[in-house]
C-alpha cells in the first residue's frame, strides 16, 4: 500500500513537473522566493494596524511571528531531519526525469537534501490561517486571496521538483494545526487580556 502510494506520489510529481515552459519557469520561480512576498506581509501588517491600532498590532506580529518560528522549526528539525525524505531532486529514482530551474549555466536549483515536510507549505499556511482565524470576518476579500496564493505556492514547489504532494499535503497540516493551538491557547488569552 505504501508502495502504491509513493508511486503515486512520483507519478503526480512528475505530471505537473513536466507541464514546463521557460515563462513558466521564471513565473514559478518568483512565486516560490521568499522576498517576492515582503510587499504581501507589509499589506497584511498594514490591515492589522488598521483593525488593531499600534499596541495590538505589535502584539499580533509577534504572536504570528513566534507562531511561524516555531512551526518552521518543526517542520525542519523535528520532521526533515528525523524523517529524513529525500526531495525529488535528490532521489535518485526520479531526479534524472525531473525539469529543474536553471540559476546559471550548469546550476540548478534542487533545494536541502530532505523535503518532508514542505518548510514553504507550512510557513503560508501558518500565514494564512493565522490571518484568518483572527480577521476572517474582517477581511474575507483578502482571506480568500491568501488561500490562493498560498496554494499557489505550493504548487510552484512540485513544479520546480523540490516536493511531492505529500511534503505539501503535511506542510499544509503542520501549518494550520500550530495555527489553530496558537490561536486556542495564546492569542484567544491576549484577547482576554485585552478586555
Amino acid at each position: 500500500m505504501i508502495e502504491y502510494l509513493e508511486s503515486l506520489d512520483r507519478s503526480f510529481l512528475l505530471f505537473v513537473n513536466s507541464k514546463n515552459s521557460s515563462f513558466l519557469d521564471e513565473l514559478m520561480w518568483i512565486i516560490s522566493g521568499k522576498i517576492t512576498w515582503i510587499p504581501l506581509y507589509l499589506v497584511l501588517v498594514f490591515l492589522v494596524y488598521r483593525k488593531f491600532k499600534l499596541k495590538k498590532t505589535v502584539l499580533f506580529v509577534v504572536f504570528a511571528s513566534l507562531t511561524l518560528i516555531i512551526a518552521d522549526a518543526i517542520s525542519v528539525y523535528a520532521l526533515k531531519e528525523t524523517v529524513q525524505r529525500y526531495r525529488p531532486s535528490h532521489n535518485f529514482l526520479i531526479k534524472e526525469s525531473l525539469h529543474l530551474y536553471q540559476i546559471s549555466k550548469g546550476n540548478y536549483y534542487v533545494g536541502g537534501e530532505y523535503g518532508f515536510v514542505s518548510s514553504h507549505a507550512t510557513n503560508f499556511f501558518v500565514i494564512t490561517n493565522t490571518f484568518i482565524l483572527v480577521f476572517w470576518k474582517d477581511y474575507k476579500l483578502m482571506s480568500y486571496f491568501l488561500i490562493i496564493f498560498s496554494l499557489l505556492i505550493c504548487y510552484s514547489r512540485m513544479y520546480l521538483g523540490v516536493h511531492y504532494l505529500s511534503d505539501l499535503v503535511g506542510g499544509m497540516l503542520l501549518g494550520t494545526l500550530c495555527s489553530l493551538l496558537s490561536f486556542q491557547y495564546i492569542w484567544k488569552k491576549i484577547e482576554m487580556d485585552e478586555k
